[in-house]
C-alpha cells in the first residue's frame, strides 16, 4: 500500500510537470575553460594534441584571457573546422 502510495505520488508529480525538491538535478557546466585548463586538459580536447595545447597555453600567457572565439581563432593551428569541433566544449570565463 505504501509503494503504491509513493508510486502515484512520483506519477501525480510528473504530470503536474513539477518534480521534488530533493529529485531535481543541478545543472553541471562540463565545458573547459580555456582560460585555466592545463596543456593536459587541453589535450582531452578532440583535435588538440600536445602543440596545439602548448600554442593556446602560450597564446594565453602572452596576450592574456582568451575573450571569445574570435581570440581563439588568432591561435596558430586553429582553423574553421577546430573551431566547430571545439566551440560547443569550451568555455572562456
Amino acid at each position: 500500500m505504501v509503494v503504491l502510495t509513493v508510486i502515484i505520488g512520483v506519477l501525480w508529480f510528473a504530470a503536474a510537470g513539477r518534480v521534488p525538491r530533493q529529485e531535481r538535478a543541478e545543472t553541471v557546466d562540463l565545458r573547459v575553460n580555456i582560460n585555466t585548463a592545463s596543456v593536459a586538459e587541453l589535450e582531452l580536447l578532440p583535435g588538440v594534441g600536445p602543440q596545439l595545447a602548448a600554442r593556446i597555453v602560450a597564446y594565453r600567457t602572452e596576450h592574456g584571457a582568451l575573450g571569445g572565439p574570435a581570440d581563439l581563432d588568432k591561435v596558430r593551428g586553429i582553423g574553421p573546422k577546430s573551431m566547430e569541433a571545439l566551440l560547443p566544449l569550451v568555455r572562456f570565463r
